[in-house]
């Protein structure tokens, strides 16, 4: 459909082209015949004065064969005839100013146009001159034969027969009016212009084409719609599962509730103390705890299996199998929480967006990517891009998840990247349950 509308305006100018074209080479063979009508009526004029005034032999023998070989389809232009009758004033005031002022709209639109041109040339001449009837027939059957060489045989042969005569027969038309008026005006309304049609063929098709396409984008929408209101209705649960019958439920207002749990954050709490046990029972920090238990493990063993009250000496504190781990686990995340400077340290893989989860924060490097040194007021941090929780390899692969996001990159990465080191340590701050960053880390890569 879109190329059978591409091919129609296409072919819409082209067509109104040859329209034009059409029209244009009419208009022009008319303004040949008035032309013609002009040139050889100038030279019956000169010869009709010829008999009365032998003082213009000598000009006229010099414009006579220039008019007498003007053809029809080629006469002179009017001002090639003006300037070769600059001798006979009088010729180009009474016949070929007047006679080149004829409208010739007006009898183009006529069927029988041709002949009502050839005897209006005639009056206007036979005003002040006599014309012989013979040149009469001869440019009066010209003009019709050549006009009607484009409007059909018909008109050729009314014409002619008209001309041949020089007598203009009234004809008796539909309603009593002579000289073929109504019967011409008729003629006229009957004959139908294609050209006319054609335009308006071509705008009932593109009106077709666009409604159609109108239709089909009406029923995509309609279907978007119903595509929309369908998973509006499954997502937030609209209408409620199991025949509750209440309105969808805040999908937002859920994840903010279970970050805010209490249950959750005791189970991150509860998450990183076996993560630092585990560490503790594959040996990475075995000195730090082995350093600490030690007198703990003492203080307990003073007070015997029955997990009685200690002696003075052990600082009087309890003592027991169950307290002595208990104090060990402590002073051990104590340690690993802690940095050189005495500030509060965690973990993070990666962050969100702008932001680091509170919730995903860890406090062994297993699986991390940054470490975090919380302020004494506990609500700014320092972060940096460390290597030792996973391969450097991954994290330089997954850098538009793990670095774009919170570092700038000092220079490109070349494999095999070997380490990658922190320039300047980025800025974040706590707002709620996420670690907004303010300003991005500074990283290179080696």
């Amino acid at each position: 459909m879109k190329k059978i509308l591409v091919a129609v305006l296409f072919l819409l100018p082209v067509l109104a082209w040859a329209q034009a074209g059409s029209r244009a080479a009419e208009a022009a063979k008319w303004v040949k015949a008035r032309d013609y009508l002009s040139c050889h009526l100038a030279l019956e004029a000169i010869r009709s004065k010829l008999g009365t005034d032998t003082g213009i032999r000598r000009s006229f023998a010099r414009v006579e064969p220039e008019l007498e070989g003007a053809s029809i389809d080629a006469p002179l232009s009017p001002a090639v005839l003006d300037q070769a009758l600059r001798d006979f004033a009088r010729v180009r005031l009474l016949v070929v100013e007047p006679v080149s002022r004829i409208d010739l709209r007006r009898f183009a639109a006529m069927p029988d146009g041709a002949r009502r041109l050839v005897d209006t040339a005639f009056f206007i001449v036979g005003r002040d001159y006599t014309i012989p009837m013979a040149s009469k027939v001869a440019m009066g059957a010209g003009v019709t034969n050549y006009l009607a060489a484009g409007s059909g045989a018909g008109a050729a042969g009314a014409s002619g027969a008209g001309a041949s005569t020089g007598v203009k027969k009234p004809v008796i038309a539909l309603g009593g009016q002579p000289d073929g008026q109504v019967a011409a005006a008729s003629a006229t309304r009957g004959r139908f212009d294609y050209w006319v049609l054609l335009p308006l063929v071509l705008l009932v098709v593109l009106c077709l084409v666009l409604w159609r396409k109108y239709q089909e984008i009406k029923e995509e929408l309609r279907a978007r719609k119903v595509e929309m209101r369908s998973f509006n209705e499954g997502y937030f649960g609209k209408g409620g599962s199991g025949g509750s019958g209440g309105s969808g439920v805040d999908r937002k207002a859920i994840e903010r509730a279970v970050a805010d749990s209490n249950v959750i954050a005791e189970l991150n709490q509860a998450i990183g103390r076996l993560q630092l046990r585990i560490s503790q029972l594959e040996g990475k920090p075995m000195a730090a705890v082995a350093a600490v238990s030690g007198p703990v493990t003492s203080a307990g063993g003073a007070a015997g299996p029955t997990g009685g009250v200690g002696s003075a000496s052990a600082g009087g504190g309890t003592g027991s199998a169950g307290a002595g781990g208990k104090n060990r686990l402590k002073v051990a995340e104590a340690g690993a929480t802690r940095s050189a400077d005495g500030a509060d340290v965690f973990y993070m893989s990666g962050p969100v967006n702008n932001y680091f989860p509170n919730s995903a924060k860890s406090f062994t490097k297993d699986n991390t990517v940054y470490r975090f040194k919380v302020s004494p007021n506990k609500q700014d941090a320092e972060f940096e891009l460390h290597t030792s929780g996973a391969p450097i390899n991954e994290i330089v692969q997954l850098a538009e998840s793990y670095i774009k996001s919170a570092c700038d990159e000092e220079n490109l990465p070349s494999y095999p990247v070997k380490n990658i080191i922190t320039k300047k340590a980025g800025q974040a701050i706590l707002e709620g349950d996420k670690w907004i960053i303010k300003s991005k880390a500074l990283i290179r890569y080696e």
